[in-house]
């Protein structure tokens, strides 16, 4: 299959592409990482097009597992859209804190699209060492990666998401008010009512009056006096 990727008739290639990808994928489904590995990295050689590597970069991902994190650092940093994008979405599937690390440390080089995608990832892990880059995206100036941030955000059951989305309430746009009450509404975390309470005393009208209207809603009497 490699051999007729390069010298089959040019209308040809493609199915033999996918062809040689396909039979890269059962060779992983079977267990036999080594050819898999190997199909895949030939397709990331140089002169491929971008989308063949992307391809290729898809496999190694999941044909790494748990190792991928220097595949999908790389891919992030590379300044190849097509890799990043798929180093971002698939960057949910490795799990531990170093590799939430590795992927805040790559998230600043990265368009504001791929941005987007890796913030989606960030929320589905759901590792706490993510939420102050995820606290920051939320009130970007870029809309598509605040509003990836405030969604993120709401995989979160944390009292340090609760500031942030109250100003997203308080004075997003239509669809950024939506995902931030939806994210207010599922805060179940013991200390919420602590940070409501500091949330009713800060110097933003907006915050102010939407931990206002929270503390209504959740019957937090010691928020009376505050009230």
């Amino acid at each position: 299959l490699d051999w007729c990727r390069s010298n089959l008739t040019r209308p040809m290639r493609p199915f033999a592409t996918d062809a040689y990808v396909d039979a890269a994928f059962t060779s992983l489904k079977y267990n036999d990482r080594e050819t898999a590995i190997d199909a895949f990295e030939a397709l990331m050689i140089d002169f491929e097009p971008a989308d063949i590597k992307a391809r290729g970069l898809r496999g190694l991902i999941q044909a790494y597992g748990e190792d991928a994190v220097p595949t999908i650092v790389e891919a992030l940093t590379s300044g190849i859209p097509e890799l990043e994008a798929v180093a971002a979405e698939d960057a949910k599937l490795v799990p531990g804190r170093k590799a939430t690390e590795a992927f805040i440390k790559a998230y600043a080089g990265l368009q504001p699209d791929n941005q987007a995608v890796l913030l989606h990832a960030l929320g589905v892990r759901r590792d706490e060492a993510a939420l102050d880059t995820l606290v920051l995206a939320a009130q970007s100036r870029i809309p598509v990666v605040r509003l990836a941030a405030i969604e993120a955000l709401g995989n979160f059951n944390h009292p340090d998401v609760l500031q942030v989305l109250l100003k997203v309430k308080a004075s997003g746009s239509e669809r950024q008010q939506q995902l931030a009450a939806q994210a207010l509404e599922a805060l179940t975390h013991p200390n919420i009512n602590d940070e409501l309470l500091v949330a009713a005393m800060n110097a933003d009208n907006g915050v102010r009056a939407e931990a206002m209207k929270m503390i209504g809603r959740r019957d937090v009497r010691e928020g009376v006096p505050v009230v």
